[in-house]
């Protein structure tokens, strides 16, 4: 039985493009602060000229295959820049060139809109990499404390949120809570959009993903392997439905959200369900 479980394992890890599925939502900051210059750089370029040049570089670059979404609040968009779904790049320049500083900073309200549109993904895709990145070179002035961190919030959900801090006198409080890069030059956000954007590459024979359900017994790890659909989709701030966990984890450096998935509650319980190791290993890379 040992041996069908992890052959079974083996069959969901290997299959194209399970993992491989990028979804990405960016937060893009488009205050009215964005548009001063640098002050730790003697670039003669504004913020949100660095931060537009590296997301149309960057963005155009990704694969074919990947959804992408564009979510900003500034001067003349408060909202979709560009809708979540297939990377149109033939319009993309466009688009975020279109975006012209001004007004506050509600990152707490954009990053919701930005998590919920990919949990609605996620419920028809059920697989796949899920992705938040927030760009922004200011404290939120909404409160985003509860929309990430709150119960049924963001990390909750198991989804990647990933911050830049763009040329801040000290380091964003999302930092404390999710991987975050600093940026003090427009070659340093090129290259923190870069990383935050970068797929892991490298050949995985899953040896890991064999010793994870190696010391369970078997209808625990059968029922862990039918747990796949039952993740947490639920808009954000709200209550899972009946049957289905909702992670408590937080972002770690690597980007995988949750470590605790894949932990199994206590046999004298009773439980026998281990939600989402698979998801685990797939936000583990």
């Amino acid at each position: 039985m040992k041996y069908l479980l992890s052959a079974i394992l083996s069959l969901v890890l290997t299959t194209p493009g399970f993992c491989s599925q990028q979804n990405i939502v960016v937060v893009f900051d488009g205050s009215g602060s964005m548009g001063d210059r640098f002050s730790k750089s003697k670039e003669r370029i504004t913020k949100m000229e660095a931060a537009k040049k590296a997301l149309i570089q960057l963005l155009s670059e990704l694969p074919a295959n990947t959804n992408l979404g564009i979510i900003v609040f500034s001067n003349n968009h408060n909202g979709w820049l560009v809708k979540l779904g297939p990377v149109d790049k033939a319009n993309l320049k466009q688009q975020i060139l279109s975006v012209h500083e001004g007004g506050g900073t509600p990152l707490g309200k954009y990053m919701k809109d930005g998590a919920n549109a990919l949990l609605e993904l996620r419920a028809k895709q059920k697989s796949g990499i899920y992705k938040l990145i927030i760009v922004t070179d200011g404290e939120s002035s909404d409160d985003a404390e509860t929309p990430l961190t709150g119960q049924y919030g963001i990390l909750s959900k198991g989804l990647r949120v990933e911050a830049i801090g763009v040329d801040m006198s000290s380091k964003h409080a999302l930092a404390t809570k999710v991987p975050y890069q600093s940026a003090e030059s427009a070659e340093q956000l090129t290259s923190a959009v870069k990383n935050v954007l970068a797929e892991s590459t490298g050949k995985n024979d899953h040896s890991e993903d064999y010793d994870l359900i190696a010391p369970l017994p078997p209808e625990v790890a059968m029922a862990a392997l039918t747990a796949l659909s039952e993740v947490d989709n639920e808009p954000i701030g709200q209550k899972p439905k009946h049957g289905v966990s909702s992670n408590s984890g937080s972002s770690s450096g690597s980007g995988s959200v949750g470590t605790t998935l894949g932990i199994i509650v206590s046999i004298l319980l009773g439980c026998v369900v281990v939600v989402g190791i698979i998801i685990f290993v797939c936000n583990k890379r």
